[in-house]
């Protein structure tokens, strides 16, 4: 089977902490819903600190007030600032 796609995760990351840094952001945080275990390890194996899990009302995607509830982990990532030279 042939992975085209490989290496675009990682590339996504970087684009995103990259912007998180431009606009200012000391952090970048990532929410999955808590029962990945595989993309749980991923956004771990690229550095991201595990902040909690927590409830969210709706569907994964949807901050709503009733509906069901999905339990959604949190993962963070430090931005460390370029030096200027």
């Amino acid at each position: 089977m042939l992975r085209w796609a490989a290496g675009l995760g990682a590339g996504i990351l970087d684009w995103a902490a990259n912007a998180a840094r431009q606009r200012g952001a000391n952090y970048l945080r990532l929410d999955c819903v808590t029962s990945n275990d595989r993309l749980r390890a991923y956004y771990e194996a690229h550095g991201f600190a595990h902040r909690g899990d927590v409830p969210v009302g709706g569907a994964p995607g949807q901050r709503l007030e009733d509906g069901p509830v999905t339990w959604v982990s949190r993962y963070e990532l430090a931005l460390p600032r370029a030096c200027a030279s």
